[in-house]
């Protein structure tokens, strides 16, 4: 006797296997540098003062989308800098002065707090940072970073340069009340790059041919349930 396929536990299976296709690929990916400029210091130092949002606008490794996992910033401050605030933006604001390829920080992708830092040597010390919600980058954006409730002295970032992972514009962006500028000499140098490291996982999302490959699995083994059913 023919018997008549459910459909519904056909396409919840479909589902099922798709949702687990998608999850392992995820599963298999795993946190890695993605952007690392902390190789070659110039021994220039950049302290805007206090309070002042500033940073670097790159670019990730592989150009994917990424989750970011940790980050890292190298600062100098003659004494406590207390609270470093860093920032992310989607470089997807007004062109700078109208410039081509220059979109000003726009969209807020989410922000970081490194709390208690004391005070460093002459050499500078390393902070890191993870997030306690996911923070989804894109392959090009910018970061910033503001201190507060330190001590009145100035705390600043030291420059480096070239990127040996990822890339970096030489320039920085830096807000003055919500004025975006780009400043792109540090002390007559020319390198405006700061000491930063940034460790994300990669957003993996199956192939449609993998899907595909997952649907046609399922498919398949329906059409075996029926065949099996119809022979009984």
């Amino acid at each position: 006797m023919q018997m008549k396929m459910n459909w519904t536990k056909v396409v919840g299976a479909t589902v099922a296997a798709i949702s687990a296709l998608s999850v392992g690929s995820t599963a298999l990916a795993q946190s890695q540098t993605v952007y690392n400029n902390s190789t070659t210091k110039t021994g220039q130092d950049y302290a805007p003062g206090v309070g002042t949002e500033f940073g670097n606008e790159v670019s990730l490794a592989g150009g994917k989308t990424y989750q970011l996992t940790s980050f890292a910033l190298e600062y100098n401050a003659p004494a406590s800098a207390g609270t470093a605030t860093i920032n992310f933006y989607a470089n997807n604001g007004a062109p700078f002065n109208g410039i081509a390829n220059s979109a000003m920080p726009g969209t807020a992708l989410g922000s970081i707090t490194a709390t208690g830092l004391p005070a460093t040597g002459t050499g500078g010390e390393t902070f890191t940072v993870t997030p306690s919600t996911t923070i989804t980058l894109p392959s090009t954006f910018t970061w910033t970073v503001s201190f507060s409730g330190g001590s009145a002295l100035a705390v600043g970032l030291d420059t480096y340069g070239p990127p040996t992972v990822g890339q970096s514009f030489n320039d920085i962006w830096q807000k003055s009340g919500s004025t975006w500028n780009l400043i792109s000499t540090v002390n007559g140098v020319t390198t405006a790059t700061f000491g930063a490291q940034i460790g994300a996982i990669p957003t993996v999302i199956p192939e449609p041919t993998t899907m595909a490959m997952g649907l046609m699995g399922v498919m398949a083994l329906g059409g075996m349930m029926i065949s099996k059913r119809k022979n009984a």
